[in-house]
């Protein structure tokens, strides 16, 4: 395994190109033992591409789906992981942008990928 992204119900795993099925199913496995919140185990299968930056994964282990509900700093998130750009490591970055804005104040932020509800 190369990385792991941990997205909520979600782990989307990057592995070796030369990768076997039995070994990702391995590591999935163990995945979903590991991390009690994962659910479903996907992997990534291209680079982010296109306009929209969106990515493509294959589902590997554990419920079929590519819909997450991701928290982060207070604010959830919902998204299909393969139809929208997301990335948990621009979290800072979304903090920053969250800790400007005044009672009352909406706020688009551009090309920022998903929106972000508080609750």
């Amino acid at each position: 395994m190369r990385g792991i992204d941990i997205l909520g119900n979600i782990a989307i795993v990057k592995f070796p190109w030369d990768s076997k099925d039995r070994d990702k199913k391995r590591e999935a496995d163990q995945i979903l033992k590991t991390h009690k919140g994962v659910q479903t185990v996907v992997e990534k299968v291209e680079r982010f591409k296109g306009r929209l930056r969106t990515q493509t994964t294959r589902h590997i282990m554990g419920v079929k789906t590519k819909e997450v509900l991701y928290k982060e700093n207070g604010g959830v998130f919902r998204f299909n992981i393969d139809t929208c750009y997301f990335s948990p490591r621009l979290s800072q970055e979304r903090i920053e942008v969250a800790n400007m804005v005044k009672k009352g104040e909406n706020v688009l932020v551009m090309f920022g990928g998903v929106a972000h509800l508080l609750l």
